[in-house]
């Protein structure tokens, strides 16, 4: 790698830094206010890109219909998207947000 390669190469690694930074904690609400369920927060920590929605369901313990209707709604809010397998792929696990498969308060909705 040269060194003008290098320089750039470091210089957008620093602005990912500052953005997931910036973005983080919005993010983090969006998801968090997002999933109102354990079970919806089961089938999202469990999108890493490799499951199916059949699977999903199965984990999350509801119909593949309800969650390809959650997937549709966190892919419009940009907290998901589809791998190039199209697959169910989230921003990442709750845990890097520090967020429970249990919403806060531990009220539910669907």
């Amino acid at each position: 790698m040269t060194a003008g390669a290098e320089d750039t190469t470091s210089l957008l690694r620093e602005l990912l830094r500052w953005q997931r930074a910036v973005a983080t904690p919005q993010v983090r609400a969006t998801i968090d206010g997002s999933l109102g369920s354990a079970s919806q927060r089961r089938a999202y920590d469990a999108a890493n890109g490799q499951r199916s929605l059949a699977e999903l369901a199965d984990l999350a313990g509801v119909s593949t219909a309800a969650v390809g209707k959650w997937s549709k709604r966190w892919r419009q809010l940009g907290i998901a998207s589809l791998s190039p397998e199209g697959r169910l792929e989230h921003l990442g696990d709750l845990d890097s947000f520090g967020l429970n498969i249990t919403p806060a308060g531990g009220v539910e909705q669907d």
